[in-house]
């Protein structure tokens, strides 16, 4: 009698941030043989999701932190309904397991699942929780963190994990991810994204800072990821009128190579991206977004800036072209040693730490290993 394959709904949507580790799960999973249908609002349009290569049921969601109250009464609706959905769909599907990866988009089929007392692990990717996972963490079997400081905000049972982090198809070396990008491997090379979601003021305020700095140092280069297309060509004409070697993209699917490339990075303080600056060894300067839930990516920033010491924070509240044109120097100068310290201390953080791979802990839940 042929053996039934498990099966697991992954509950995510929203930025890249939440979606990119999932999908990374995802394929892992799928290597291990274990079937994943993906579960969550907004699948289906969203530019981050590969639709081509997950299955998955789109569920209405919503948040009721709003400050107007047809928006709280609209979400509700959004809400009840997407509980609704999720409850069939997850009798229908009977997963061995559901997966939520936090945010309001995956609250329905969580509350759908508890209902239904089927078994539920958390994955928390922030070093401060979201209220979904913070409000369903009590009833899950286990909530999977990748900040030991995540714990302090949660009930019931916490196990710490490394972030599935994106990996490269073919992992280049320094000197060829540099040619990838069309610039010379002789020079710094600043790399400067705001996330999955992009950062006008914080893409403007860089712009404005290399212009202070250029007069001071002619020999960097760039590499620009706005998340925003439509501003691409502006910010090409900017850097061609300072006469600075750019490569500016609106989005970047292959950003290990990017990492791979860059000299150190000016960036948002999203998880997957502390993530992935920890595996890649990247020094940074990290201005996190003002607005994220919970401020969850200040705190991301104090724990590379203080416990990895891979990098600074700086607010963008009150942050001035003069402040940070003066720390991208520091971190250019090579007197100053900042880079080469840097890399060293985000070596010496990963070599101590030897956390679970989520895809082992998810496949020991399931008696696959």
């Amino acid at each position: 009698m042929k053996k039934k394959r498990k099966k697991i709904v992954i509950a995510a949507g929203g930025t890249g941030g939440h979606l990119f580790p999932a999908q990374t799960l995802a394929s892992e999973l799928q290597k291990e043989g274990i079937d994943v249908i993906f579960m969550g609002a907004g699948l289906n349009s969203n530019r981050y999701f590969d639709r081509d290569k997950y299955a998955y049921c789109d569920i209405p969601s919503g948040t009721v932190f709003r400050r107007n109250i047809l928006l709280i009464f609209k979400s509700l609706f959004h809400l009840v309904k997407g509980v609704k959905h999720s409850f069939k769909l997850l009798k229908k599907e009977e997963p061995d397991l559901i997966i939520g990866f936090g945010s309001f988009h995956s609250f329905p089929i969580l509350c759908a699942a508890r209902l239904q007392k089927k078994t539920v692990a958390l994955f928390e990717s922030n070093a401060y929780p979201g209220k979904v996972n913070r409000l369903f963490s009590s009833g899950a079997a286990y909530t999977a963190v990748v900040f030991p400081k995540a714990q302090d905000h949660l009930n019931g049972k916490i196990v710490e994990v490394a972030m599935p982090v994106r990996q490269a198809h073919h992992v280049l070396p320094p000197e060829a991810a540099t040619g990838y990008f069309g610039l010379d491997p002789r020079y710094p090379i600043l790399l400067i994204f705001g996330g999955s979601q992009g950062a006008l003021a914080m893409n403007e305020l860089f712009v404005k800072s290399i212009e202070l700095l250029k007069p001071h140092n002619s020999h960097f280069q760039v590499i620009h990821i706005t998340g925003q297309p439509e501003v691409v060509d502006t910010f090409k004409e900017t850097y061609a009128s300072l006469k600075i070697r750019a490569c500016v993209k609106g989005f970047e699917t292959n950003m290990a190579t990017a990492y791979q490339a860059a000299s150190f990075a000016v960036c948002r303080a999203g998880a997957a991206t502390i993530s992935e600056l920890i595996a890649h060894e990247v020094p940074s300067i990290l201005i996190p977004f003002p607005f994220a839930a919970d401020d969850h990516q200040a705190k991301n920033a104090q724990f590379f800036h203080h416990e990895v010491k891979g990098g600074v924070h700086l607010p963008e509240k009150g942050l001035t072209k003069e402040v940070l044109a003066m720390e991208i120097y520091r971190f250019l100068d090579p007197a100053q040693s900042t880079l080469r310290q840097m890399r060293q201390s985000i070596n010496t953080f990963k070599s101590s730490q030897d956390k679970k791979q989520l895809c082992t802990l998810i496949c020991e839940t399931l008696n696959l290993k």
